[in-house]
């Protein structure tokens, strides 16, 4: 029989030394800052700008740094004599509403006089509705809340030059 080799003993492996840092410990607060220069932008910036031309500038309620809310009134144009226009229909069309409560009282509903006093009383409301949008376009109203960055100092700005369409003025 053949004779068996012995076993051979793991070889030695020196443990590795450890290198210990110690360090006095105290109370103290511990803070991080960092200093540098920054630029922040808005991710919302709105440019207003009036959707038809030829109205004179009549007033700018804001300046460059003002804060404002949504809805408020930024600038205004000359509306002439469209509050008392607006005002008149008003008062026509409650006349006719009255007309119209008349008729029906004194005649069906299909009756060709009740039917033209409805017509009138659609037409008498879409001329209250256009005049109202004329009113409304005479307005540049904030439509976010936020800082007044830039205001339109052009000569157009002038209350006696007309203003154009689309051109950007807050």
């Amino acid at each position: 029989m053949p004779v068996e080799e012995e076993e051979l003993k793991p070889p030695l492996v020196e443990p590795a030394k450890e290198t210990l840092s110690l360090y006095v410990v105290k109370r103290a607060n511990i803070a991080q800052q960092i200093s540098g220069v920054a630029t922040f932008a808005s991710d919302k910036m709105d440019y207003l700008f009036y959707s038809e031309s030829g109205g004179r500038l009549k007033k700018v309620n804001v300046k460059l740094g003002d804060s404002v809310k949504a809805g408020d009134i930024l600038a205004t144009t000359e509306t002439s004599d469209l509050e008392t226009k607006i005002k008149l229909q008003e008062i026509s069309i409650e006349k006719l509403q009255i007309s119209l409560q008349q008729a029906m009282a004194d005649k069906d509903a299909d009756d060709p006089d009740v039917r033209l006093k409805l017509l009138d009383m659609e037409s008498a409301r879409l001329q209250l509705k256009s005049l109202q949008t004329q009113l409304q376009n005479t307005r540049l109203t904030a439509s976010i809340d936020g800082i007044v960055t830039f205001i339109d100092t052009l000569p157009a700005r002038r209350s006696s030059d007309r203003l154009q369409a689309d051109d950007h003025a807050i």
